[in-house]
C-alpha cells in the first residue's frame, strides 16, 4: 500500500481525496490481456522503456514496482509490499 503527501488530488469542485494505492506482482498467463468490458474497456501491455503518458503519481508507482522486482519495498520511511 502506498499513500501519502503525494497521494492527495483537489478535484475541480473542491472536494479533496487522500489516494491509497496497492501494487501487485503478478505473471504474465496470455499474450495479451483480456477486458472485462465492465471494470475495464481496453487492455494491453507496453514497454517498460515505451509506456503511454501517465499521472506523475502512476509513473512513480510503476518505477518503485520496476526498480524492486522482489516486491519489497522501503521508500520515505515507509515500507510497502508489491
Amino acid at each position: 500500500m502506498f499513500t501519502g503527501p503525494g497521494f492527495f488530488h483537489t478535484y475541480p469542485d473542491g472536494n479533496q481525496v487522500q489516494i491509497a494505492s496497492a501494487l501487485f506482482r503478478a505473471e504474465i498467463t496470455a499474450d495479451a490481456p483480456t477486458p472485462d468490458g465492465e471494470e475495464m474497456l481496453a487492455a494491453q501491455w507496453f514497454d517498460p522503456t515505451n509506456l503511454p503518458p501517465m499521472l506523475p503519481r502512476h509513473q512513480r508507482l510503476l518505477e518503485i514496482a520496476l526498480a524492486h522486482p522482489a516486491g519489497r519495498v522501503k521508500s520515505g520511511g515507509n515500507t510497502g509490499f508489491l
